[in-house]
């Protein structure tokens, strides 16, 4: 399987390129990628599942 590559960016916000998620993750300060949380909810707002 091969990682997930993201987007990373200054803390300013300032686009840099892509690097893989282990990269991302390491203790590597400066960069930043922008993660989405979705959590899935019924119309009884009880929990179902998330994507992220």
């Amino acid at each position: 399987m091969q990682e997930e590559i993201f987007d990373v960016y200054t803390r300013y916000g300032k686009y840099l390129g892509t690097k893989p998620k282990s990269f991302c993750h390491s203790n590597n300060p400066g960069v930043y990628h922008k993660p989405v949380w979705i959590w899935i909810v019924n119309s009884d707002y009880e929990y179902i599942g998330e994507y992220i």
